[in-house]
């Protein structure tokens, strides 16, 4: 019984472990550490000149990223993905109004890829 026990204990504490263990990075850190990883990747994948350029990108990171023009510049992408949710709703709407069905499917197409994208606009924001 003891040993049921202590091994739900540490089950139940092997995520709080590993959470602590690796601390979620936001803003231009999260951003330096996503470049590093593709970096690595494109070595593992022997691609130099993917490698080149996102040693350029880290530079540019590293050297003018500031989390509130980070944070700046992912509301504005999110305004921008809300007026294209906008602009394709307005789309559907006369495609609705001419009662053609392709045109209407072809429209409602359009506005659910906008709508995911606006999805990971917002998304981009907490990170």
């Amino acid at each position: 019984m003891k040993k049921r026990t202590l091994v739900t204990g540490l089950l139940v504490l092997l995520p709080v472990c590993s959470a602590l263990a690796k601390p979620q990075l936001t803003g231009c850190a999260a951003k330096e550490h996503d470049i590093k990883q593709q970096i690595e990747q494109a070595h593992k994948h022997n691609n130099p000149h993917r490698a080149d350029g996102l040693h350029k990108a880290l530079r540019e990171v590293r050297e003018h990223c500031t989390d509130e023009s980070l944070r700046r510049e992912r509301l504005s992408d999110v305004h921008e993905k809300e007026h294209e949710v906008t602009q394709r709703l307005r789309d559907l709407d006369e495609a609705k109004q001419s009662g053609n069905p392709e045109k209407i499917e072809k429209r409602k197409k359009k506005l659910k890829e906008a709508r995911q994208e606006l999805a990971e606009a917002k998304a981009e924001l907490s990170k």
